[in-house]
């Protein structure tokens, strides 16, 4: 019988968690790991009417989007609206996971289906995710015989590791200089005089985590009395095959009113908003297409930047609009729910591919909370 242990496992190979936003509440939400996933249900949101939904179709597993749980819980009763959902699949035995921002920058995920809608052509990432492990490179000077056994020990506790390889380490002929004094007792080296002497430089990344572990352990090894040793902190590296934000970059230049009448009808709307920029106009023709699910205004002047002539998403302010006005680019509001909604059948898809034993399905209940009120004359 498939558990939750297995579907995050799918989950991670889709939309892997390293491609979550820093300040995401991604992963597991309710429920354990070994517990059965055997009726999973797909939705945007995680409503009470959805909840009720799922304990009437025997799920026992919600895949939502958007995270149930973003601040802390203080009480787990039903005094607000997300500890009482919390609590209805607590007691149901319904487990709760989200990907939400994995999905958003994976390169089949939501965002880059987004602007695949917009037509056939080629989609590249734009504002990559940043890989979310702090690193730190040791730097250790040592006489050539002690220098294997330095690194040995080092990748023992998980430094050296750069992607898939392991044990990786820089190292360069030197000199060493140093006085000793009478006070001393050098390994190599003349005791109360100056000293050159041949040595490494051993260079390894180290996980933060495993800093006071890795000097601790450099000391024992070391055969010196006082062993130099440099930390440098690391910046984190671009995970350059995702994407905050993605352009599509159609195959043949087509009109604004073209690409938003396309799609509008893919994601099954009647109408959007639309913001024209200085320079716009719907007969324009674009070939670059910028986009994000969900509320977008923090990648659209680097979409701008790319190059975009259309920047999508599913909501902004009144402000953030006026803000961005100056922009050579048109923006189009969605509707949130709706720049996301639209790949819920491709990720169940993905999932029934992966997991044959365990039923998924999309809620029926699931919508987007605000409707268009048509005034009459």
């Amino acid at each position: 019988m498939p558990n939750i242990s297995n579907l995050l496992n799918v989950l991670e190979e889709l939309a892997p968690n390293k491609l979550a936003a820093d300040w995401d509440r991604t992963g597991l939400h309710v429920g354990k790991l070994t517990s059965s996933c055997k009726n999973v249900l797909l939705t945007i949101d995680l409503t009470e009417s959805v909840v009720l939904e799922a304990i009437n179709s025997n799920i026992d597993c919600i895949i939502s989007y958007h995270p149930l749980i973003f601040s802390p819980i203080i009480q787990l009763n039903e005094s607000t609206k997300t500890s009482k959902i919390a609590l209805m699949c607590a007691e149901n035995h319904i487990s709760v996971i989200s990907p939400h921002t994995t999905l958003d920058a994976s390169p089949n995920g939501m965002g880059a289906a987004l602007v695949k809608l917009c037509g056939e052509g080629t989609t590249i990432p734009i504002c990559p995710a940043f890989n979310k492990e702090k690193m730190s490179k040791i730097i250790v000077f040592a006489p050539k015989e002690a220098s294997e056994n330095i690194r040995n020990s080092i990748s023992k506790l998980g430094g050296g590791q750069i992607g898939k390889y392991k044990n990786c380490s820089f190292i360069t002929e030197g000199k060493g200089t140093f006085f000793s004094s009478t006070i001393t007792t050098p390994f190599i080296g003349e005791k109360n005089a100056a000293n050159c002497v041949d040595e490494q430089r051993i260079e390894m990344v180290i996980p933060n985590t495993q800093i006071t572990s890795v000097v601790s352990e450099i000391l024992k090894k070391h055969p010196y009395e006082t062993p130099a040793i440099d930390l440098v902190p690391l910046e984190p590296l671009p995970i350059l095959e995702s994407g905050r934000a993605w352009m599509q970059i159609l195959k043949n230049p087509e009109t604004i009113e073209n690409v938003l009448n396309r799609v509008a009808k893919k994601i099954k709307i009647n109408s959007l908003r639309f913001s024209k920029s200085h320079l716009g106009d719907l007969d324009k023709l674009i070939t670059k297409i910028a986009g994000c699910p969900g509320s977008g205004k923090q990648f659209a002047k680097d979409a701008s930047s790319a190059g975009a002539e259309l920047f999508i998403t599913g909501e902004m302010t009144h402000h953030d609009l006026l803000d961005l006005s100056d922009l050579p680019m048109d923006i189009a509001l969605l509707g949130h729910y709706y720049s996301e909604s639209h790949f819920l059948p491709e990720l169940l898809s993905d999932l029934k591919l992966k997991m044959k034993k365990t039923n998924f399905k999309i809620s029926d209940i699931d919508e987007s909370p605000w409707k268009l009120f048509n005034a009459t004359s």
